[in-house]
């Protein structure tokens, strides 16, 4: 075994040398678009948080690290958001068995954080653009917490996607390009789309991005009824080496 082990890691050094490393960081402002919700999703309030609650804008961080190789791309990704609303209801709502009085002050945390695994490969490469496609396998964890006095509940969820992704560049100049970079899925139970659009400056290994992003998506069945969607300015970085 062990010398399977040895066989396998000095094939994979010369594969490895041959490849290129990449990281991108993000570091996005993410504003509320539009936010529903109920728990149980058969049995529920059906509410809009943002419609009746205030927020602040929030920081979202988000890292990935890849690896090309020839026309393949593999790579990991994570992804933190936080949204904190607040203000008084203008109805009863029922959430997770607790009801929340019209008029009561209500405090909301919105917890949506995403890690995703990739594969692409690239269809299309010359001077003037490249294009890329493949799939991805998301873990979701999410979590709606609703508290109001001495009334508190809260809904976490954790699952698996798949999607689609794709990543399209059309190269402007030597320093700059336009990229269009995201995943998606629609399904009857619900769907997913997460999408960027930026505008690249590279400087030898690094690229800086400025661009917008939108999250939008979510899921209706008997344990809970969610769709979201929020919209990013986003500042980002990549590294090659």
């Amino acid at each position: 075994m062990k010398r399977l082990m040895m066989v396998l890691l000095l094939m994979c050094i010369p594969v490895l040398g041959f490849g290129e490393f990449v990281t991108n960081l993000q570091l996005s402002t993410a504003f509320d678009g539009y936010n529903y919700v109920r728990s149980p999703g058969d049995k529920g309030t059906l509410f809009s948080i943002s419609d009746h609650l205030s927020y602040e804008a929030a920081l979202s961080p988000r890292l990935e690290l890849g690896y090309y190789y020839g026309n393949h791309y593999f790579g990991v990704m994570g992804s933190l958001l936080r949204m904190k609303y607040s203000g008084k209801i203008e109805g009863d709502i029922l959430f997770e068995g607790k009801t929340f009085t019209k008029d009561s002050f209500v405090n909301v945390n919105y917890r949506f954080d995403s890690y995703r695994i990739y594969y692409r490969y690239s269809f299309l490469k010359n001077d003037m653009m490249r294009l890329e496609g493949g799939v991805a396998i998301k873990m979701r964890d999410a979590s709606i917490a609703l508290e109001s006095g001495n009334v508190n509940a809260e809904k976490s969820n954790i699952g698996f996607v798949p999607l689609l992704t794709v990543r399209y560049e059309l190269f402007l100049s030597d320093m700059f390009s336009f990229l269009i970079q995201g995943d998606g899925l629609a399904a009857p139970q619900g769907r997913a789309e997460d999408f960027l659009f930026a505008l690249l400056l590279k400087s030898d290994r690094f690229t800086t991005q400025f661009g917008y992003r939108f999250l939008e998506g979510g899921g209706d069945d008997k344990e809970v009824y969610t769709f979201a969607m929020f919209h990013y300015l986003v500042l980002g970085i990549d590294y090659r080496f």
